[in-house]
């Protein structure tokens, strides 16, 4: 293992400008300004379920169908 390289094919590894935590902390309050609101509506009219997205695909998937 080399910093910076892949491991893959051993070519410089970039991080895109989108990918830097400053900007995913910047998604998700933007995210959670625009839609807070709107999930505790759906949560106080006991129309909101939530699935957790940990796991396997199946079991995600499964709890979904389940929720329905």
């Amino acid at each position: 293992m080399i910093a910076g390289i892949c491991d893959l094919c051993h070519t410089a590894l970039h991080q895109r400008e989108d990918d830097k935590p400053a900007t995913i902390r910047k998604r998700l309050q933007v995210f959670h300004d625009c839609y807070d609101e709107l999930l505790r509506h759906y949560q106080s009219q006991q129309l909101l379920i939530e699935v957790p997205g940990r796991g396997d695909i199946e079991s995600i998937h499964a709890d979904i169908v389940k929720s329905l």
